[in-house]
This record gives structure tokens, sequence and C-alpha cells, in this order.
């Protein structure tokens, strides 16, 4: 079995013969505020993914309920601060990646650019950046979506970072569980 089968993609023939080909990841909305560990106050505004069970799948694994999508924050936005408070980073918003194999630090490094493919906020996290290029390198061009946010106090302070889904572009739906 290869790689593209064991994350739950199927040949383009296969594909073409499905159905329903589009990505459906369940969530359930997961608004609310926290307490950080230097003790401040953050907002936390949107979706998380769930399994069937309605389980909150945690950052670590990196899974969603359809097996074809990833789960992940998006790693070095404080290093582009100014792109982050753009609306184009919101929950919501879709996105590009982009494989940078000659990033000096590190060759499967992945940028997350805003939907226009001009502004990059960050990148996938060093940790799952091997698999997303591994499918990247069987041919299926993947985009983003971005889950949720943080932000300062509440919803109007200023955003400290963002969660998104990684999913095979194409057909993207969220199936939001009450």
């Amino acid at each position: 079995m290869g790689l593209l089968e064991r994350l739950g993609f199927r040949s383009a023939a296969t594909a073409a013969a499905s159905q329903n080909g589009s990505v459906k990841i369940a969530v359930l909305d997961d608004t609310h505020t926290f307490v950080a560990n230097d003790g401040s106050r953050i907002w936390c505004g949107g979706y998380s993914p769930i399994d069937e069970d309605g389980r909150f799948y945690t950052e670590a694994e990196h899974q969603t309920s359809d097996p074809r999508a990833f789960f992940c924050h998006v790693a070095g936005v404080t290093y582009r601060p100014q792109a982050l408070p753009k609306a184009c980073f919101a929950t919501g918003s879709f996105l590009a990646l982009r494989a940078e194999p000659n990033n000096p630090v590190d060759p499967s490094a992945v940028a997350v650019y805003d939907g226009s493919g001009k502004t990059q906020v960050g990148y996938v996290p060093a940790e799952l950046a091997p698999r997303v290029i591994a499918v990247m390198h069987e041919g299926v061009q993947l985009a983003g979506y971005v889950l949720r946010e943080y932000r300062e106090r509440n919803s109007r302070g200023k955003r400290l970072g963002i969660h998104i889904a990684i999913f095979p572009a194409g057909q993207f739906t969220l199936s939001i569980d009450d």
C-alpha cells in the first residue's frame, strides 16, 4: 500500500468514479477564552476538528475526520507581524501552500500564504511538513483553510495565531456538529 492510500487518497480514476470526492471535515464550534501560561487572557474563535464520537482531535495529532486532511497551527507567525492581522487570515479564509525545497533551514518547508499566494503568514510545522511534502510529491495539489484564530483578550484583540486544515484542493466542506 502506497503513502497516498495510507493517507486516504485514491487514484484519479477511483476518485472520478466516486459520487462525492469532496473533503468533508467534522468540526465543532470551539469559541472560548482561556488563561495562557503567562497569565494573559486569550480568545479562541472558530472550529476544532472532531472524530466520529465527537472527541476533539489535538493539534499534536494533525488529524481530522477525513484522512486526506491535516490539522495544525501555522508556525513562524511572529516573524511576519504585518501579515497575521490581515483579513485574509481570518477564520474561514482559504490559503495557498507552497513547498520550499531550497529553504536553507529546512528542505521540507511548506510556506503558508493567503488565498491569492501573495502574502506569506508562516509555515506548516516542521514535524508535519515531511508528510505534507510527501503528498505534494505525489502530484496532489494542497490548499488550506483557517479553522480558528487566537487573539489577545477578546474577539477584537490582536491576532496571535491561527490553526488550519490542509486538504487536497477542490471541493471542501465543514460538517458542523451541534
